[in-house]
């Protein structure tokens, strides 16, 4: 793990301390040739101080690496072993010692050189980047800051492509950031940015908005489409990253925006969401089909899109490539229905599909204003239904035979209004259908109860006996509509 991307400004700092253990180790090996070139005659080598910044050195070198570039780590051991090496042939040479281990053929030179370049070219490296990147980071002028930042990457080893990929990754981030920050008005947000995790603490929506607000202000909109194309490169598999840049970047640019969002991956979450925001910035319905997911879920929901947009032709062409068997057909039919095509809701309807299917067989011929035939099978229905319920259609006629000089309005109207009496009510309308003041009164019991089975049918009774087809067939409708909206009538019954 790069201790880079660690949140710690303390570890970071302890982490970056590290890159002086490289200039101690240089320090070390500069003092260990001037030593041998005097003859090993300084107290420095014989007394193990020498040992000791040696090892505190490359500690701190081995320290930083692990966290930061872990590639250095077999080149620093072997470097460490072959200075000690030499220290211990030194130290045996001035004590008139024999110590084979620290003598090596021309191979073993050869290798300790490259090495010691290898890391040598390292440390340079980093300090000097270190450097620019620190003053980068003070410098207040945006331009200024940009080239100081490019001059530290170009200090990076050549050895260490991943990182040095993961740095340019940072640059386009902070590239983005200079397109975003430059007005005055944000400050507060650039003296953020000054800081090394800064614009990493920001949320990469967060980062999207603020580059809004600037380019709204600015009226930049080729800085906001760049900003916006940085930002969806770091992060292509986004789609909640592409929606928000796509929402962002229509303020001013509709067609790059409509472009983010064809090229988006496609989520099952966010599907509505493109859809309406895609409709918003094209302004017609030809290039939605490119913001769906592919196969029958896709379909649905640019169907139900179409619904809620009042586009018949759009709903039909979508339910028209949705296989039959592929979805639920009342969905289906339900669907054909809303998208004006009673025909095609008619046709949906399976020839086994019982109570449900008879239901909206009717509703496509009442749409097709077929009510002759809609009655007959909107009838059919009311009287399985009303059987499975436990209700003898005009359940209450009866019991208003029994009393016909009774004024039951008024037993109602006086109160108290319970459901029982509400439907003795209605089955004594539906008795007296002829009254002028009948409908009125029939009106306001199904109001007063607009989901009571019994009252509804006897809605529906009291309209046929007044010989008014169409009122009649909307009064089944609604009937019908409330028991299949219940539990499976037998499942209740077991």
């Amino acid at each position: 793990m790069a201790l880079r991307h660690v949140e710690n400004d303390y570890l970071q700092g302890l982490c970056e301390s590290g890159l002086w253990g490289m200039a101690g180790v240089w320090v070390w090996i500069g003092l260990w040739g001037v030593n041998i070139f005097r003859g090993a005659r300084t107290g420095l080598f014989r007394d193990g101080v020498a040992e000791a910044g040696l090892v505190a050195a490359l500690g701190a070198l081995a320290f930083h690496s692990s966290l930061d570039f872990p590639i250095q780590i077999p080149a620093l051991l072997f470097l460490a072993a072959a200075l000690a090496g030499l220290l211990r042939g030194s130290a045996a040479r001035f004590r008139g010692e024999d110590f084979p281990a620290c003598t090596s053929g021309r191979v073993g030179k050869l290798v300790m050189l490259g090495v010691s370049l290898w890391v040598g070219a390292g440390a340079v490296g980093q300090l000097v980047s270190f450097g620019y990147w620190q003053t980068a980071l003070r410098e207040a002028d945006p331009g200024k800051r940009l080239g100081l930042i490019e001059a530290s990457l170009g200090w990076w080893p050549w050895e260490w492509k991943r990182q040095v990929g993961a740095l340019r990754t940072s640059a386009e981030v902070v590239r983005a950031a200079e397109l975003g920050t430059r007005s005055e008005l944000w400050e507060p947000h650039r003296r953020t940015m000054q800081r090394y995790l800064g614009w990493r603490r920001l949320d990469w929506q967060s980062r999207l908005e603020l580059l809004a607000h600037d380019a709204e202000f600015r009226r930049d909109v080729e800085s906001l489409r760049e900003a916006a194309q940085l930002v969806l490169r770091i992060n292509p598999r986004n789609a909640r990253l592409h929606l928000e840049a796509g929402r962002i970047l229509g303020l001013r640019d509709a067609r790059s925006a409509a472009e983010i969002l064809r090229r988006a991956p496609k989520t099952a979450a966010l599907q509505q969401e493109f859809l309406d925001l895609g409709w918003k910035l094209e302004g017609n319905s030809d290039r939605l089909w490119e913001l769906i997911l592919p196969g029958v879920e896709g379909l649905k929901a640019l169907a139900e899109f179409a619904f809620e947009r009042s586009l018949p032709g759009l709903a039909s062409l979508a339910l028209e490539r949705i296989p039959d068997g592929e979805v639920d057909w009342e969905w289906k039919c339900a669907g054909w229905l809303r998208a004006g095509q009673p025909e095609l809701a008619a046709r949906s309807v399976p020839k086994d599909g019982g109570l449900r299917g008879e239901y909206w067989r009717s509703r496509a011929l009442v749409a097709q204003r077929r009510a002759v035939e809609a009655w007959k099978a909107m009838d059919r229905v009311l009287k399985e239904t009303s059987r499975a319920e436990g209700l003898a259609g005009s359940g209450f006629e009866e019991l208003t035979l029994l009393e016909r000089s009774a004024d039951w309005w008024e037993r109602w109207k006086r109160g108290p209004r319970d459901v029982t009496l509400a439907r003795i009510v209605a089955g004594w309308l539906v008795a007296n259908a002829s009254r002028a003041e009948s409908a009125s009164q029939i009106r306001e019991i199904t109001t007063a109860y607009p989901t009571d089975l019994a009252v509804l049918r006897s809605e529906y009774d009291y309209w046929v006996n007044r010989n008014d087809g169409e009122r009649a067939v909307a009064a089944s409708l609604k009937w019908v509509e409330i028991w299949m909206s219940r539990p499976d009538p037998s499942a209740r019954k077991r």
